[in-house]
């Protein structure tokens, strides 16, 4: 079931049970008493979902990263924004959950965070939920304070897409994933549950122009601008040593570390220590005005660097001991609508009217007396129609390797559209591997998209489909030959709208290879799986590895390319590793991204 914030006086039910707040107890004296549970934010960068590959719209080497914010405390992590549909933006406060035994929840205190966020249609705020920079590293291997690059990351869904567990008071996820498609509910994380970012989504990876080969630090910090009370404010960095070769176009992950600290707290003193929140201030420009008067202007929305599209709010906000009388908005010096004469300042920017490119965003503010003052401008980029959009969000994934049947490791999801796929290798003798095995789990009817053979080796792939969660199942996969050893790969993608396009090929000798060409009409990601014999385990540029190995015969890979492809009929080729003195076989297939 889903959780849900109940009315009155009851619980915010986060797992199976609730415990009851107010009804009679047969002995209430037996009951443990109400204890504050904050929430307790992490980062995860897996160290397998580091990549390089290249921008599809400039060919820029751009550095690619999988990551995951999740919430390792004992209580849900819940903002609620009050927004402003005429500005776009909204303020926030962080609702603080006390707990009785670790069952039920109810609100104890709320903190308004002091930041702007902007709603970015369908689905997300531009919020300061993370950053990610590229540091030099110290001979050490720590970060240094030189950063060469920063990600551009702003957009965040803020709700449950993916399962990390191992905490304590973990039921079911909250608030649910269609929250936020709505810029009014609120937004968080229950325990042991994360907002996913996958290395192929665009509006993440770090631009390598200008950055040398050499040694470097991934920093990932969750809550860099230290707004948000956790029961542990130290924990919120996740560093990445790794090493830029080839003129920027390979990579190799060196190391990880979480090193503490990320800055200093400063407590409120109203509160107990177990209430205690860090609050900082966002720092807007400052201007004096004459007199007695000081006021601060900021253009909130759009923000700095953004690309936009359509019809977008442009807004400003104005702290002083009195309002401006009036606001003009200006698109490159030039008045961009009339003055406003009303808080919330704001006026709609239809960019299909504007050319294609850069713009810089003013605002000026008047006061009785003729007094103006205005805020900093904003460089913003036009791209219409909007530039596609991809979330692909790799749930699960799941290894299995053994003999003539094997299971693999449990498959756990958070629920909602969710495609499968497994994809399997085969290896024994050549004349059973024509035949096609088995496959079976989850509660899932899989069916078999591509099956190919050569040598000592079988490929298959499976996909199946589900909107329901999935609870820690096993898949199997049964070869028709008891001699038969097998691998396989299953992959649990949200943000897929089905399997597209699938090819298969197979070889006796040369190097492994497999064309496919896309047919959706939306970006999609590309999966293949292949096996040979005696073959070396390369990689080649634009795949990441979802799994491989290598025995005494025999070669097994899984990979998928590191960016979506972006137009229906486009040509992707698969490559295998170098080749080997044997047969091989490999398959490929789509997934279809849903446009989200």
């Amino acid at each position: 079931m889903r959780a849900a914030v109940m009315v009155a006086s009851a619980p915010l039910v986060i797992g199976s049970v609730a415990v009851a707040v107010d009804g009679v107890a047969a002995d209430a004296a037996r009951r443990p008493p109400y204890e504050v549970t904050p929430p307790d934010l992490q980062i995860l960068v897996p160290m397998s979902a580091i990549s390089i590959g290249a921008n599809p719209d400039t060919g820029d080497q751009q550095l690619q990263f999988t990551h995951i914010t999740w919430n390792a405390g004992a209580g849900p992590f819940v903002i609620k924004p009050h927004y402003t549909h005429r500005t776009g933006t909204a303020t926030f406060k962080q609702i603080i959950y006390k707990s009785r035994g670790g069952a039920a929840w109810r609100p104890a205190f709320s903190v308004p965070l002091s930041v702007t966020g902007v709603f970015d249609p369908p689905s997300d705020y531009r919020y300061p939920l993370t950053r990610f920079t590229l540091n030099v590293a110290n001979s050490d291997g720590t970060p240094s304070s030189t950063i060469v690059a920063t990600s551009p990351k702003t957009d965040y869904c803020i709700t449950s897409d993916a399962t990390v567990g191992g905490v304590a008071n973990m039921g079911n996820p909250y608030p649910p994933q269609s929250d936020c498609t709505s810029p009014n509910k609120p937004l968080g994380l229950s325990p042991g549950y994360g907002d996913q970012y996958d290395q192929t989504d665009n509006g993440q990876p770090i631009d390598l122009t200008g950055v040398a080969d050499g040694t470097y630090v991934l920093q990932a910090t969750v809550d860099p601008q230290h707004i948000i009370t956790e029961s542990d404010p130290d924990n919120n960095v996740v560093d990445t040593l790794l090493q830029i070769s080839g003129n920027d176009t390979s990579v190799n992950v060196i190391s990880q570390t979480g090193p503490g600290s990320n800055g200093p707290a400063i407590l409120t003193s109203s509160r107990t220590a177990a209430q205690s929140s860090m609050v900082y201030a966002n720092q807007m420009p400052v201007t004096s005005a004459t007199g007695n008067r000081s006021v601060s202007a900021v253009i909130v929305n759009p923000w700095p660097g953004e690309t936009v599209s359509g019809s977008v709010p442009v807004a400003a906000s104005f702290a002083s001991g009195e309002s401006p009388i009036s606001v003009q908005f200006t698109l490159d010096g030039r008045p961009l609508g009339a003055p406003d004469t009303a808080k919330p300042y704001a006026v709609q920017w239809d960019t299909r009217r504007a050319t294609a490119g850069a713009h810089e965003l003013g605002v000026v503010g008047t006061w009785p007396g003729g007094v103006s003052h205005s805020a900093p401008p904003v460089d913003v980029v036009v791209h219409n129609p909007a530039p596609a959009m991809t979330c692909f969000v790799l749930e699960a994934h799941a290894r299995g390797k053994g003999g003539a049947t094997t299971s693999s490791a449990p498959v756990r999801t958070v629920g909602g559209p969710t495609t499968l796929l497994a994809l399997v290798v085969r290896n024994g003798p050549g004349a059973t591997l024509r035949r096609v095995g088995t496959l079976r789990g989850a509660g899932l009817e899989w069916r078999l998209v591509r099956h190919a053979h050569a040598g000592r080796a079988a490929v298959e792939i499976w996909s199946a489909s589900t909107s329901n969660p999935i609870a820690g199942a096993s898949v199997t996969s049964a070869s028709p030959d008891s001699r038969d050893t097998q691998q396989f790969d299953v992959i649990a993608m949200e943000g897929v709208e089905g399997v597209g396009a699938s090819a298969a090929s197979s070889g006796s000798a040369g190097a492994p290879a497999v064309r496919l060409v896309t047919t959706g009409a939306t970006p999609a990601l590309v999966f293949a799986v292949g096996g040979s014999q005696h073959a070396s385990r390369v990689l080649h540029a634009g795949w990441v590895r979802t799994d491989g190995w290598t025995d005494a015969a025999d070669t097994a890979w899984s990979v998928y390319t590191n960016q979506p492809t972006l137009h229906a009929g486009t040509v992707v080729t698969a490559p295998g590793p170098a080749s080997g003195d044997g047969g091989w076989a490999m398959a490929s297939v789509e997934l279809v991204g849903d446009g989200s």
